[in-house]
């Protein structure tokens, strides 16, 4: 549902955004051998599909499973300068959750989803529910004109953007005895958590929005990454 969007005190935006996925899944009868092969997705699905187990054949059964997410995130304008761009604290707040019987694929997503700036991709592996958060302290940097680099508004191109951040994460690794290797990741805890510090430029070339982050984890591991896309936003 959503994104509903409303205006705070001092110019400051909100938005929260909530998103329901049902479905199910056929797995064999086996503990020892259970599939992964979502077979429904559809939120009109019927409320008899939300029993335990449904079995339809002597080897396969119908498994059940839904997960949802509530993210929420503001924007606040610290500065006020009708020729430059505002100085701006962001926050980003994101819970996911999910039943038994969550897919593989979608429980992995969920893991790359709340990635922690300064872990590589995948180290959360898959899990089954997470609260993620993230702050942002956005500042301008009016960068040297560049002598004969214009923009199409014939205007000198000299805009970059300086970002200190901080992220945090406290997930639960999926249960699912097909998912074990996400469990002895993080040494079969019920409870991981990660967090991170670090400072960031951003800068548009060509039209192209490029993010580098120098960033330091809570295990003293610093790193560097390179990406594309541009900072979070209000939906």
């Amino acid at each position: 549902m959503g994104p509903f969007v409303t205006r705070l005190p001092g110019n400051g935006r909100h938005s929260t955004l909530t998103t329901f996925s049902p479905g199910t899944r056929l797995a064999s009868s086996s503990p020892s051998s259970l599939t992964n092969v979502p077979i429904s997705s559809s939120s009109d699905s019927d409320e008899n599909d939300f029993t335990d187990v449904h079995t339809v054949s002597p080897n396969l059964q119908i498994l059940p499973y839904a997960s949802g997410k509530i993210t929420a995130r503001e924007i606040f304008p610290l500065t006020s300068n009708a020729n430059r761009k505002p100085i701006e604290m962001a926050f980003s707040h994101s819970l996911t959750t999910s039943t038994p019987n969550l897919p593989s694929h979608e429980a992995n997503a969920a893991g790359n989803a709340a990635k922690v700036r300064g872990y590589t991709s995948g180290s959360n592996g898959a899990i089954s529910s997470s609260l993620f958060g993230t702050t942002e302290l956005r500042i301008p940097l009016p960068l040297t004109k560049i002598p004969g680099l214009k923009n199409k508004a014939n205007t000198w191109v000299e805009d970059a953007t300086m970002v200190l951040f901080g992220d945090w994460l406290f997930a639960r690794p999926s249960s699912s005895s097909s998912l074990s290797i996400a469990a002895t990741r993080h040494n079969k805890q019920d409870l991981f958590r990660k967090s991170s510090i670090g400072i960031g430029f951003r800068k548009s070339i060509q039209g192209i929005p490029l993010r580098y982050d120098l960033s330091v984890t809570e295990e003293g591991k610093m790193g560097a990454f390179l990406n594309f896309g541009r900072d979070f936003d209000v939906f």
